[in-house]
């Protein structure tokens, strides 16, 4: 009987080499991997780890769901997930009794997805500030206490093309960021308007409006990835690996502090919900792999009754309003 790790290790290192390998086949993309890989190292391994697979209880890992909850709800409950997953795999093997999972009936912790959608104002600042960030730079913040006697002459930061060129495709296509930043040209069919692309759900097309389309068509073919990364070489190609700086910047100086790059998927989603697309189109639009997930963007949907009460509450409002006025005369 192996221990926990040894055998989280095995199935891993199995789904991996399948997620490189054949990806059209795989249950498990690359990030989640990775995510797997980082919840062993920090908490399961640590916890249940050394423990064999028949000796883990339900106590054992309820001890480990609240120590890690305390501070981490969220990765608590992915614990819980990888903990199921490992077991469910352990049947599979005939290891343990198929459906024995010790992480089953112990409650999850309330997530609560804070989520951000860009007004149309917060959309045009952001786009105001790709331009001064691409083309005259964006100022720096300086200490007005520093003494420093280095200060340079320039004290503008400009935002490289790619980083610009990545949120404004982020904004268009609603896509995750490593679906973008991953892309290649070999999969990027400009004629008809789409990305293929390998996302945690499996492959999909990534729809380029007219405005993608330009900014791609506009962009030189340095390399097999769309945006190379600094190390990339033709011999060994490999894409950009983040956009955290740039983004910091561009959003500080748009005044969007508390906006993440997620929300700008998520923007698209409300606006494409807003403009009367139904939760089925966004989910396709989006890769969602689950109705569930597209249901989140219900509230935002355009609907009928809404425009009925507004128009009611409109007349009756200028009706109020007629009469008040009549009043004070």
């Amino acid at each position: 009987m192996p221990s926990f790790a040894v055998f989280a290790d095995t199935v891993l290192t199995e789904a991996e080499a399948i997620a490189e390998a054949q990806p059209d086949e795989a249950h498990l993309r690359p990030g989640t991997l990775r995510n797997y890989r980082s919840l062993m190292r920090q908490h399961l391994g640590v916890a249940i780890g050394s423990m064999k697979l028949d000796a883990i209880t339900q106590a054992d890992v309820a001890k480990l769901h609240r120590k890690v909850g305390k501070e981490m709800p969220v990765t608590a409950n992915r614990c819980l997930e990888l903990i199921g997953s490992i077991f469910k795999e352990a049947g599979r093997q005939g290891l343990v009794t198929i459906g024995h999972n010790p992480a089953k009936g112990i409650p999850a912790f309330k997530e609560h997805n804070a989520e951000r959608f860009l007004s149309d104002d917060e959309l045009g600042r952001l786009g105001d500030a790709l331009r001064v960030a691409e083309d005259e730079g964006i100022p720096w913040d300086l200490d007005p206490a520093s003494t420093s006697k280095h200060v340079p002459k320039v004290q503008k930061t400009r935002v490289d093309p790619d980083a610009a060129n990545v949120i404004r495709l982020l904004i268009f296509t609603g896509a995750r960021l490593r679906e973008i930043l991953h892309a290649q040209w070999e999969n990027v069919d400009l004629q008809r308007g789409f990305i293929t692309s390998m996302s945690k759900t499996g492959r999909r097309h990534i729809f380029l409006p007219p405005a993608a389309v330009e900014i791609l068509a506009g962009m030189p073919r340095r390399d097999a990835y769309v945006f190379p990364g600094t190390n990339s070489t033709a011999e060994a190609p490999c894409p950009r690996a983040d956009i955290n700086r740039p983004w910091r910047a561009v959003r500080k100086f748009a005044g969007l502090e508390d906006i993440r790059l997620h929300d700008l998927r998520h923007s698209y989603a409300a606006t494409a919900a807003g403009n009367g697309a139904s939760l089925h189109m966004i989910g396709k639009l989006l890769g969602h792999a689950s109705p569930k997930t597209t249901a989140r963007y219900a509230h935002l949907a355009h609907d009928p009754m809404r425009d009925v009460a507004e128009r009611a509450a409109g007349k009756i409002a200028a009706a109020m309003g007629a009469a008040t006025s009549g009043n004070e005369k």
